[in-house]
């Protein structure tokens, strides 16, 4: 009895040993029973209910997506620079998971919107709009941006450099003008007509007689206008004519030698000189030599208005001691011809209204020395 109870105690221990090892190695099976399969873009774990293993087979499927959706696209009509402090975007995304925007002006925080944007009372100087596109997973783009610049200075007024005289005759004008910004642009008006679109020098031709009136103004790249610079100016028709009418006769004696002076001249015009022919009548009954003869017209005009000091240009007759004019006895001696006989200019002076010497008359004075 002693010996086969101690043979058999290791054998007990060598079972147990044996089922410790078989319960171990059912543990171990029963892990194995779980798998784990990883994916680009995703984690798969199945139980025992989906012992293949395989995606899309029933159990528990996660998915992780960190792909960020395309930048959205703008669309706007913004110009840059621009006179305007108000500002409307609208934007879209290609991405077919889009879910929504961000956008921000300047430095702001991004905050969400939709598929547009307005702002209003923008600041003077440079702007910029951002936006970015957002999907289900939180995944944002890259950002779109628009940059630009209000800009609500106007530029200075144009200055006019050269213009006609404020009384012309020429029915054409041109005139030149400059601004101190650089850039601009400008529009012209001719008596008050429609501003339009004009460089420098604007030139206008065949314009009728009278009064006209040109402006200018200046328009920045924004769009900002100037205040206008202007200049006003008549246009008197050449053919219009200003008459000088003689004045009568006047006797001159010297050393008892008595002869008579008359003579008239009409239908002066602008710039154009004529001679004023003069009569020398001698009523003595023997030749006599005239040796000097003087012009002069009144002060003023009639009707008054045109000065003959200002308007009237007198050149007298050559006639001299040494030069003298022999006129015979009970005889006449019409000098038709300058130097003999003397001019008169009417002057076009710049600047200067000359309408009322239009149809003007003056008295013309004449006085002389002789002797036989």
């Amino acid at each position: 009895m002693t010996g086969e109870q101690s043979s058999e105690a290791p054998r007990e221990k060598k079972r147990r040993r044996l089922l410790l090892l078989l319960l171990v190695l059912l543990a171990l099976l029963g892990l194995t029973a779980a798998s784990v399969e990883w994916r680009r873009g995703a984690f798969s774990s199945s139980s025992s209910d989906n012992p293949s293993g395989k995606s899309g087979l029933k159990g528990a499927r996660k998915l992780i997506d960190r792909t960020a959706p395309m930048s959205p696209t703008i669309s706007s009509n913004q110009s840059d620079p621009t006179s305007q402090t108000d500002a409307s975007f609208s934007f879209t995304s290609s991405s077919p998971d889009a879910a929504g925007y961000l956008c921000r002006i300047d430095s702001s925080a991004y905050a969400a919107c939709s598929g547009s944007k307005s702002y209003s009372n923008l600041s003077q100087g440079s702007h910029t709009f951002a936006v970015e596109t957002t999907d289900a997973a939180g995944n944002t783009s890259n950002a779109s941006s628009v940059i630009w610049v209000v800009d609500t200075t106007p530029p200075p007024d144009p200055a006019i450099t050269s213009h006609p005289t404020s009384s012309s005759r020429s029915s054409d004008a041109t005139l030149a003008f400059s601004d101190a910004e650089a850039g601009v642009t400008f529009e012209c008006s001719l008596d008050g007509g429609a501003w339009m679109s004009c460089d420098s020098p604007q030139v206008y031709a065949s314009l009728a007689g009278g009064s006209h009136a040109f402006s200018v103004r200046a328009v920045d790249t924004a769009g900002n206008r100037s205040g206008e610079a202007s200049f006003a100016w008549r246009i008197v028709s050449a053919s219009a004519s200003s008459t000088v009418r003689g004045g009568g006769n006047s006797v001159a004696q010297v050393s008892g030698i008595n002869f008579k002076i008359a003579g008239a001249v009409a239908n002066l015009t602008m710039e154009r000189t004529k001679v004023i022919p003069l009569t020398l009548t001698n009523p003595n009954g023997k030749t006599i030599y005239v040796t000097a003869l003087t012009v002069n017209a009144s002060a003023d005009s009639v009707p008054p208005g045109c000065e003959s000091k200002t308007n009237l240009d007198i050149s007298q007759s050559n006639t001299s001691s040494v030069n003298p004019i022999a006129v015979p006895a009970k005889g006449k001696v019409t000098l038709t011809s300058a130097p003999r006989a003397p001019q008169v200019t009417l002057l076009d002076l710049p600047g200067v209204n000359q309408d009322a010497c239009k149809n003007a008359s003056f008295a013309l004075t004449y006085s002389g020395s002789a002797h036989s």
